[in-house]
């Protein structure tokens, strides 16, 4: 017997075999049957979780001379079931590789150490490489997502597409993620260094060749995101998430808000720290008539006192410290409500010894509560009306259940007409209630501006008022990062966060069958399409370890590019 000529072949001599034929009996040209040809097109020994496998296709050829495309070799695209083409490690290795980092949360380097205890022989970073071929076939699942978006259109007679953008951590780029809100389908994903609107609008050309019918757009308002799908779906009613409007409506309030917040953490000052000692009166016993004794004497105060009193100091301290987030939640008006009750709770204790530290703590609260009290009830009033404005929105959808009801149903013009009167009835004193004037000034500019973007959810059923479930799939994504890493940077997704974003599979088997169906030439676009957008970090991370060799690299780059302009002929102005 020859000896095996493949590497892997002699590492495993007892390797299972399975040639693959080519499918197709008959050409597709002249309809006459295709005969066998004997040489093998690709043969290659495979690494499988289930062991290895020496795997061969054989190809069929069209021998009829009146064909429009005689000698034509048909290859067996079953090969590609089991490994990519020039790899010798299996789609389920691929599929395992991006299970454990994508669902599982693993490093690399521990997926590395799992595969060679499976037997499966591979280095570091080859690991590395092998995931990069994952994330180039998540990629390229278009078919199952045209499927799904196929299945939306028919179902409510259109789509809605939704678009949003994601900053990863410590990087200026930006994360575009095309999402179809009917079927919960992200789409596609692009990473854009603040890209205009004809940019975004070149990006979404092939999706908007799709032949389904688009009912709406969803976006929170940003002018680059709303000149693209004006460019690309004229027809589609534009709508904008009610919760960026009004946390865009309490902005300015959040600037009155972030000035009371440091009046109060002025005002409070540094509050004195818990005594852990005591003075007690020296007993009687103690004292001679040849010393002259202390009238007290130190001693350990209770440690559950100590405990209490350092917990009411922290909880002073945590009032002014209050964080935001829009649009409901301010933290100077919190603050205050907190400081309030810490304040009524420290006047109902009696004057004894071990409450003195409690009522100096009282007398500061009591000194701030009373300085800022105009000012927080401004904040306070100015609150209820943006919950009333909210309210007339019938946000967030959770908190109104009858607003879905099929008896009384909402629509667009009655919310407009309701919204209109709210305005009318607001008239505060724009000099004297600073809080009050902001949302004033916000509520009429924005509801003039884009208060009809607001409406149309009410009249097309399955349009969200808002894109927080999009918006949640980014923290989640932001999650999955930091657990892979054990960074606070989510830096990374940069690179991959493109390709991440898809991962929707339930199951490991799901997966495999995801990524197998996944067309050659939809692998190659991606995996050129990953390797542009780790180029940048590339050229930086060459510069960082051979300054030399990288600037020289460049330095060529730029000499044969100007080669090849120079070689081309001048076009002369017309």
């Amino acid at each position: 017997m020859s000896q095996p000529r493949h590497r892997l072949q002699r590492r495993f001599p007892d390797v299972k075999r399975q040639i693959i034929e080519c499918e197709l009996e008959t050409c597709p040209h002249c309809q006459q049957p295709l005969q066998p040809r004997k040489p093998w097109h690709m043969r290659k020994t495979v690494q499988t979780l289930t062991g290895p496998l020496f795997v061969a296709g054989k190809s069929k050829v069209c021998d009829n001379p009146a064909c429009s495309h005689p000698g034509r070799h048909y290859y067996a695209s079953g090969v590609l079931w089991i490994s990519l083409p020039y790899s010798t490690y299996g789609l389920d290795v691929l599929a395992w590789i991006g299970w454990q980092h994508e669902y599982e949360h693993r490093q690399l380097a521990e997926i590395w150490r799992e595969l060679n205890q499976r037997g499966i022989v591979v280095n570091e970073r080859n690991v590395g490489k092998l995931y990069r071929q994952f994330l180039a076939l998540l990629g390229g699942l278009t078919e199952r997502k045209r499927q799904r978006l196929a299945a939306a259109a028919q179902q409510y007679g259109g789509l809605i597409w939704a678009l949003d953008a994601l900053k990863p951590e410590g990087h200026g780029t930006l994360l575009y993620v095309l999402y179809e809100v009917l079927s919960e389908t992200p789409v596609a994903a692009i990473v854009l260094d603040h890209p205009t609107a004809d940019e975004l609008a070149e990006w979404l050309r092939p999706y908007q060749a799709l032949p389904f019918p688009v009912l709406a757009t969803l976006s929170d308002g940003e002018e680059a995101i709303l000149a693209a799908f004006r460019v690309c779906w004229p027809g589609a009613r534009p709508q904008r998430c009610q919760s960026h409007w009004l946390g865009n409506v309490a902005e300015p309030v959040l600037t009155v808000d972030t000035q009371l917040r440091e009046q109060m953490r002025q005002d409070l000052g540094g509050l004195p720290t818990v005594p852990e000692l005591v003075n007690l009166p020296v007993p009687p016993i103690l004292v001679t008539p040849s010393t002259e004794a202390p009238p007290f004497l130190p001693a350990p105060r209770d440690a559950q006192l100590v405990e209490i009193e350092t917990q009411v100091r922290q909880a002073i301290r945590d009032a002014v410290n209050r964080a935001s987030r829009k649009p409901f939640h301010w933290g100077g008006l919190t603050g205050y409500q907190q400081l309030e009750g810490i304040a009524l709770a420290l006047h109902d204790l009696p004057q004894e010894t071990e409450t003195v530290y409690l009522h100096r703590l009282a007398l500061q609260v009591d000194r701030v509560v009373e300085k800022n009290r105009a000012l927080a009830q401004d904040l306070a009033e100015t609150h209820r009306w943006l919950e009333r404005i909210a309210d007339c929105l019938r946000y967030p959808p959770s908190a109104f259940p009858a607003a879905d009801s099929l008896t009384s149903p909402i629509t667009g013009d009655q919310v407009r007409r309701e919204m209109e009167e709210l305005l009318a009835q607001f008239h505060p004193d724009l000099k004297r209630q600073p809080a009050q004037a902001a949302l004033y000034h916000a509520w009429h500019r924005l509801w003039t501006t884009c208060g009809t973007a607001l409406l149309p959810c009410y009249d097309l059923v399955g349009l969200p008022p808002d894109n927080l479930k999009l918006e949640a799939r980014f923290e989640q994504l932001r999650c999955d990062q930091r657990r892979i890493s054990g960074r606070q940077s989510t830096q990374p997704l940069r690179d991959f966060g493109q390709s991440q974003i898809l991962f929707d599979a339930q199951s490991e088997p799901e997966l495999l069958l995801q990524i197998r169906q996944v067309p050659q030439a939809d692998y190659q676009a991606q995996r050129r399409r990953l390797a542009k957008a780790e180029e940048p970090r590339k050229n930086l991370y060459r510069m960082h370890r051979d300054p030399v060799k990288a600037a020289r690299r460049l330095v060529t780059q730029h000499a044969t590019r100007r080669a090849e302009l120079a070689s081309r002929p001048v076009a002369l102005p017309p």
